[in-house]
């Protein structure tokens, strides 16, 4: 018996193990127990855990010939201050041309850099402004866990708050991670250090034209080195696009450009709640991958221009929390709300990403691919950029023909009129994602307006108690410009185009025909036969042609072109969507999910027509039965659709009620012979 229990036991504790560090470093796990050392913002004290908490050693501007002595020499402390930000050569200066005397000048960027110099699990906890933390990984090998435990940090408008820097923005022997402590508030407030010229000094008397490759408008670049000190900076370093560059200009340049900001992989992780503002650019920009782990924690991050930015080709933002809301203030010039120059991945947790509001930016850009996976998703933006159809997750990405108001009630509904989806709106916006577990491969409706009640988080309702839908919503396959448009390229009212200001035709005087067909216009060669088929993109109305790709004809006969729906006799709907309520022009109020359909395209307010009134039902006759219908729509035992409240009306008082269930049966019984009743 006691065999078996010091087995049990054993068994538990295994269990207990693997249950408690699966998916999460080993780092993070530590830091949790027990912090390796503790930093207090507040008095500037730090010490190893449980040990006496000493003051951090302080080098000033006056200090730095010391300061380099102990940096060449390996001797700097695990932690230190320098009031000055040291990039590997010297202090970092703001340098300033005067274009009328070309006199130029130099100044130190004030700020209190408090320096990590070790590696390990490391507690910070209290309150400093005009301070940042530099974390140096350069040769560094091993973890570094920045645990947040009750920080309220801001750094000046010259240097992010937090900056972890590394020459290499593919160094991967060390791993950082920054971790809010369960239970605990943090606050992250920070500037940029961005677009800085890395110029040598005899550029600096010569160039010409200041900050025209980097869109900035003040006469500033920082500090100026010799080509040879170029190569010893500890910051990762990128070269600008030659073609762009005055006569004059720098070569190359380092930039910091979030309240965060990383050169190699940054991870987050925890249960608390971290705060991320930005003072004038991005929330959190990291050179390498921006990973949220654990399926934990609470994010808010509001910038100036992308609130994450993965800012390097290749590299990916992966999502797993519990909230996030990234969101681009609506007084910025522009900015997406989720940018990675890679792969987004979101697994898990609850995500807003809204974007700057005005500009051609969307909630949710990626280069290489956007794939939800799980969570609950809302992306509002003005950019068609699509998530891609492979994500393991059910999602609809609804892009309007025109921008919706802030305040818009976004609703989606079940068939039988349950809510499925309802979202109001904090800012404008012209394409909105939605994802769910819940979102299946059926059919829903989408309406615009309406009223409701219930519980919502951030716009989002979790909870409805009661819907009115308002507007109900069509959508077309037709871009405007004879099709499904390309990525990031919309073309109705308030759509960007492709690039180029129109449509430009093939070389040559006319349209040129597709291969083996002829044109039939002026200029043109009819083919051999006495028939003409019409070239892709045009149509023809005669006897026995063949409609072209994209197009609808309307004549008896006649298949419609995939993925169009045709509403006359003797026309098949398109593959997978038998049914649909269309009108002639090929758009439908029934947005369907399948495993290859899941954005559509301008959507805009239904209009219906050929509606039979007192079809309440939908079933093409009036009956009894329809009667019915209307009486459950009077007293909410149904909600209707636009189209069926539509033909409900049928009194035209703008209300559905029993006086119109009266006039179903007054026709049905033939007491009446034409509705509307006037």
């Amino acid at each position: 018996m006691k065999k078996f229990l010091r087995k049990l036991s054993l068994f538990f504790l295994m269990c207990s193990m693997i249950c408690g560090t699966w998916g999460m470093p080993s780092t993070v796990m530590a830091a949790e127990e027990k912090a390796d050392y503790e930093v207090n913002l507040s008095d500037m004290t730090c010490g190893a855990a449980g040990e006496e908490q000493k003051a951090v050693p302080v080098y000033t501007a006056a200090d730095f010939d010391a300061f380099l002595e102990d940096y060449n020499n390996g001797t700097l402390p695990d932690f230190y201050i320098t009031e000055f930000l040291f990039d590997g050569i010297s202090q970092v200066k703001k340098i300033s041309k005067d274009d009328t005397t070309g006199e130029v000048t130099s100044k130190i960027i004030e700020t209190i850099a408090l320096n990590v110099n070790t590696t390990g699990n490391i507690r910070f906890s209290g309150t400093a402004s005009g301070t940042m933390i530099a974390v140096n990984t350069n040769d560094v090998t091993g973890e570094i866990c920045l645990v947040l435990d009750g920080v309220s940090l801001t750094s000046t408008s010259a240097t992010p708050a937090v900056m972890i820097y590394n020459k290499d923005v593919n160094y991967s022997d060390c791993k950082v991670t920054i971790q809010t402590a369960e239970g605990t508030e943090n606050h992250i407030t920070g500037g940029k250090l961005k677009k800085v010229s890395t110029m040598t000094e005899d550029q600096a008397d010569t160039y010409t034209k200041v900050s025209s490759i980097y869109g900035d408008t003040e006469d500033t670049y920082y500090y100026v080195y010799t080509g040879e000190e170029i190569k010893n900076l500890l910051f990762a370093q990128e070269t600008a696009d030659n073609e762009k560059i005055a006569e004059g200009d720098p070569y190359r340049y380092y930039k910091y450009g979030g309240a965060i900001g990383s050169d190699i992989t940054l991870n987050f992780t925890g249960d608390g709640y971290l705060d991320v503002a930005s003072l004038g650019d991005e929330g959190v920009e990291g050179k390498g991958d921006l990973n949220f782990v654990g399926g934990c924690g609470e994010y808010r991050i509001t910038s100036y221009d992308d609130g994450l930015n993965a800012s390097t080709s290749g590299t990916d933002i992966n999502i797993d929390v519990n909230f996030m809301l990234v969101s681009v203030n609506s007084d910025a010039k522009e900015g997406d709300a989720i940018d990675s120059n890679g792969t987004i991945h979101i697994e898990g947790g609850t995500v807003f990403a809204l974007s700057h509001p005005d500009s051609q930016d969307n909630g949710l850009d990626s280069d290489r691919g956007t794939y939800i996976n799980g969570g609950t998703v809302v992306a509002t933006g003005n950019m068609a950029d699509t998530v891609s159809d492979n994500s393991q997750q059910n999602f609809i990405n609804l892009v309007f023909r025109s921008k919706q108001a802030a305040g818009t009630l976004i609703g989606i509904t079940s068939v039988d009129g349950a809510p499925v989806m309802a979202y109001l709106a904090e800012r404008s916006f012209t394409n909105l994602v939605y994802s769910s577990p819940e979102l299946q491969e059926t059919t829903y409706y989408v309406y615009c307006g309406g009223s409701i009640s219930g519980t919502e988080i951030n716009g989002l309702y979790t909870e409805i108690d009661d819907y009115e839908p308002g507007t109900q919503q069509q959508w077309s396959g037709n871009s405007g410009f004879g099709g499904r448009p390309a990525d990031g390229q919309q073309g109705q009212e308030g759509m960007t185009p492709p690039d180029g200001e129109g449509m430009t035709p093939p070389d040559g005087e006319g349209m040129t025909p597709p291969d083996g067909q002829q044109q039939g216009q002026e200029g043109m060669t009819p083919p051999d036969g006495e028939g003409m088929t019409p070239p892709d993109g045009q149509q023809q109305g005669q006897e026995g042609m063949t409609p072209p790709d994209g197009q609808q004809q309307g004549q008896e006969g006649m298949t419609p072109p995939d993925g169009q729906q045709q509403g006359q006799e003797g026309m098949t709907p398109p593959d997978g969507q038998p049914g649909q309520e269309t009108d002639q022009g090929g758009s439908s109020i029934e947005f369907t999910l399948s495993p290859t359909s899941h954005t559509f395209y301008n959507v805009t307010d239904y209009t219906p027509s050929g509606i039979l009134y007192g079809d309440a039902n939908m079933d093409k006759a009036v009956t009894a039965e329809d009667a019915l219908s209307i009486l459950q729509f009077a007293v909410k035992l149904q909600t209707p659709t636009e189209q069926q409240r539509q033909a409900a009306d049928v009194n035209s008082s703008g209300t559905v009620d029993s006086a119109d269930a009266l006039l179903v049966l007054q026709k049905v019984v033939k007491l009446i012979d034409v509705f509307p009743v006037e």
